[in-house]
């Protein structure tokens, strides 16, 4: 468009950008590439006076582009404007908006030849659009131009947001868009067909500038030998392709070779139903038998068909989708067709790896699969997502880059938070990332679900919310030792910062339910399931987590003085133990069941509480050789599946005695040595005793290897170390071997564990030794500890051995072995150094 390009070469595009900050102009998102705003007063709208125009060849996506732009003005602004085809517009009305690719209007043909408007898009996958205000023989003509039918839909959306209301009136601020996408590709593929078919989710997604979706059969993709529900995939390709977005046929090709003429076969179904490209997916399922054949094959179907390029799409399997320069990636690229084709890996955008692309052949840029959002706990309502709550948690500031580092991104998850809150975030952020502006982002999802006057009010909620979160504790999974509940206060003193907190988000919320309804872009229903149940069910979680009276608040000081009897056998302590707890907790739970009908797994929360309330001293005795049965399986599975037990104490058998020791004059003196008890304290899925190796009785902590963890979830064993020697010269020779699960799928990731759990040897509560449970030891590790100087009368030392979560996890299998600890005297040394 020369007329404009003029006026930028002249102004300066920093200059056009400043001015759209401006409070009198309207804060458009996502920011158009380029856009300068008149200095002439903005166009009356009133009412009667617009109508909306399509060309005489107008196609199905310009169509429901029209129609969107109607319903949106209806809507927001409660104007009705009519669709009409070009050359049947009255004579009286005023403006007409022309919606448009230029081969499908005479009107816009002859325009673009008189005022010199340039609809060419540079890219199938840039979409990009026009926007110009114009005065044709007498009437105003908003033209809303499209280089590709998606295009115009685009467009009318920017357009939307240049109307606002003053003083009781509609008017258009006058502006020259040219607008296109910075990521050519954008997606939104979906776990089930059936989701396409929602109300209002298309045309969420047109809204986020999504381009692609995919079809898939649950998580990973359709099964070679599924049988497809035609109809339901003819009706979700037609909605589709009225709103002019691309589809692809998704299959697991990470099949046996014997199913590979099935999956070629189900690939060509898609292709006979409207598929309009391939997407051969390995993903968790993994490579298969031979991956070079069978995608050899899809990209001979595909360019039978004429699809290659951006349509044919590959998911590698795990191991390969996170590491660009895995084997697996290198082999299939050497497939021709395949270096074109669009690569989705986990990996966040940085020019290093677009290198890396570039090294194993590819000849466009990689394509990302953002794994988002990503949370342990299930929150009802979270507020808006930022795509750093994902994986990698990428910020901002490294994703503004990402138009030169990426072809295609496309989010995985996050059906649990409706699409508005998931789909423009990474939808508005990929059309223009450079220039992207998140609390923008924010305003606008919340003034388009809940009205435009309600976003600061649900903008307070969101934030007042996020205070709560550190106030809490989130339980993670369930199991015999502990159970899963709904969250409670870290800290029972922070009760009343935590009612103040929810007494301000219930006056919020009856606000915002008070007059969303009327406000939002949103059908009643959507809004309603959507996000205000949501909202109104994430509050009543709250107040329920700051005002229930949770046992876990003094449960472990009581059950760590229970077990100490059932250690001393002490029988008869024990059962005056339970009982006296036992009316009091029934009482707790009782309140419990009553105000917490509405949390989730209440019934097993309370059931197990329950369980517990009525152990006896028999009960009790009981529970601890179950947790002694249950660590000898753990350890025999791990002994089985992760690392083989005697390995990983080889080292036991040599000690350093002699650490440190140097020249042959001086020497350690060991002291003692000294073995763990079966004196177990725990909460949570750790599980510690004694096993036996070679004569020697080794401290052991397992987790189970498939439930998830939660901070604070601890095991403990006690040892008594008798003391002697010099006082001012001891130290403990301490022996660690531990592993956990660093291998995902075929790629290996060293210390990804790190800092997620510890081990700690404690005298009290001070802590002599400490070491990280996420560095690797699998062949054990030697740790000298110097000792503070020990009070003359104190001939012997009650010691922990502590494990415990620092952060919680999915994933982390964790088994730690800890041999007899030997005490050590120092020599005293002289000047013979």
């Amino acid at each position: 468009m020369q007329t404009f390009a003029k006026l930028v070469m002249t102004l300066g595009v920093v200059a056009v950008f400043g001015c759209s900050q401006s409070s009198r102009y309207p804060e458009l998102v996502p920011p158009p590439q380029e856009i300068q705003w008149a200095a002439d007063p903005p166009l009356a709208v009133s009412k009667d006076s617009v109508q909306i125009v399509l060309g005489v060849r107008a196609t199905a996506p310009e169509k429901h582009a029209a129609k969107m732009l109607r319903d949106s003005v209806s809507r927001r602004f409660g104007q009705e404007w009519p669709i009409v085809e070009e050359g049947r517009i009255p004579e009286d009305y005023e403006t007409a908006v022309l919606l448009s690719q230029r081969a499908s209007s005479e009107w816009l043909e002859r325009l673009c030849e008189q005022k010199r408007l340039d609809l060419r898009t540079a890219a199938p996958g840039n979409d990009n659009y026009v926007i110009e205000i114009l005065d044709d023989g007498g009437r105003t003509v908003v033209v809303v131009g499209g280089g590709n039918p998606r295009g115009v839909i685009y467009g009318q959306d920017t357009l939307f947001q240049m109307f606002r209301e003053r003083v009781g009136r509609l008017e258009l601020v006058r502006a020259s868009v040219c607008d296109w996408a910075s990521i050519p590709w954008r997606g939104r593929p979906q776990t089930n067909v059936e989701l396409y078919l929602r109300p209002g989710e298309p045309d969420c997604y047109l809204r986020s500038r999504i381009n692609f979706v995919d079809l898939r059969n649950g998580i990973y993709a359709f099964e070679p030998s599924d049988k497809l529900d035609e109809s339901l995939l003819s009706r979700a390709i037609n909605e589709i392709h009225q709103r002019g977005m691309l589809v692809y046929g998704t299959v697991n090709t990470g099949v046996p070779e014997t199913e590979y003429d099935k999956a070629i076969a189900m690939f060509e179904r898609f292709i006979a139903l409207g598929a309009d490209g391939l997407w051969v997916s390995f993903d968790d399922k993994g490579p298969g038998d031979k991956p070079e054949e069978i995608v050899r094959r899809v990209l001979e179907l595909g360019l039978k068909h004429k699809m290659t390029g951006e349509r044919i799409a590959i998911t590698p399997p795990k191991g390969a989708y996170q590491d660009i320069s895995a084997p697996f990636n290198r082999k299939i690229m050497a497939v021709p067709g395949m270096e074109s084709a669009l690569w989705f890996w986990t990996r966040y955008p940085c020019d290093a790896d677009v290198e890396a692309a570039r090294s194993i052949g590819l000849k466009v840029l990689p394509s990302w699969w953002h794994n988002y959002p990503r949370t342990l706990n299930n929150h009802d309502y979270t507020g808006i997502p930022p795509l750093a709550l994902g994986w990698h948690g990428p910020g901002y500031d490294l994703l503004s880059d990402a138009g030169r580092q990426f072809t295609a991104v496309m989010p995985w998850g996050g059906n649990a938070y409706g699409p508005y809150y998931v789909v423009p975030v990474i939808g508005w952020w990929s059309w223009n990332p450079k220039v992207h502006d998140w609390q923008a982002t924010r305003k606008r999802i919340h003034g388009f679900v809940f009205g435009e006057n309600q976003a600061a009010a649900v903008a307070e909620f969101d934030e007042t919310l996020a205070q709560t979160r550190p106030l809490l504790h989130d339980a993670a999974g369930d199991g015999e030792w502990q159970p899963v509940g709904p969250p409670r206060l870290n800290d029972p003193a922070d009760r009343r910062r935590a009612m103040s907190l929810v007494g301000r988000l219930e006056a919020l919320l009856i606000k915002i339910k008070h007059a969303a309804p009327a406000q939002s872009m949103l059908d009643a229903d959507q809004l309603q399931a959507g996000y205000l149940s949501k909202m109104g069910e994430e509050v009543a979680t709250l107040r329920a987590a700051a005002t229930l009276p949770f046992p876990e608040y003094w449960w472990i000081a009581h059950q760590r003085a229970v077990l100490d009897a059932v250690y001393d056998e002490n029988m008869a302590r024990v059962e005056r133990l339970a009982a006296a707890v036992r009316e009091p907790l029934l009482r707790d739970i009782d309140e419990i069941t009553h105000k917490g009908r509405h949390l989730g797994k209440i019934d097993d929360y309370v059931r197990w509480w329950t369980e517990q309330a009525n152990l006896d001293a028999a009960g009790w005795k009981n529970l601890v050789e179950k947790r002694r049965e249950e660590l000898v399986k753990r350890l025999a599975d791990y002994n089985y599946f992760v690392k083989v037990r005697s390995d990983m104490l080889k080292g036991l058998a040599d000690p350093p005695v002699d650490w440190g020791t140097g020249r042959w004059e001086y020497a350690n003196l060991v002291r003692a040595g000294v073995t763990f008890t079966q004196r177990e304290q725990f909460w949570g899925n750790w599980i510690a005793g004694v096993c036996e190796h070679e004569g020697s009785k080794v401290a052991a902590f397992a987790t189970s290897r498939r439930t998830p963890a939660a901070e604070g979830e601890f095991a403990e064993l006690e040892l008594i170390l008798p003391i002697s020697g010099a006082r001012d010269r001891l130290a403990l020779l301490i022996y660690l071997a531990d592993v956990n699960k660093e291998l995902i799928g075929l790629h290996y990731v060293k210390w990804r564990w790190a800092d997620y759990r510890r081990i700690q040897l404690l005298h009290r509560d001070h802590v002599l030794w400490e070491a990280n449970l996420g560095v690797q030891r699998e062949q054990g590790e030697w740790f000298m500890v110097k000792l503070p100087p020990v009070p003359e009368n104190m001939k012997e030392a009650t010691l922990r051995l502590r494990v415990e979560n620092l952060r919680g996890a999915i994933g982390n299998q964790t088994l730690a072995l800890v041999g007899p600890i030997r005490l050590i005297e120092l020599p005293k040394r002289t000047n013979v150094d």
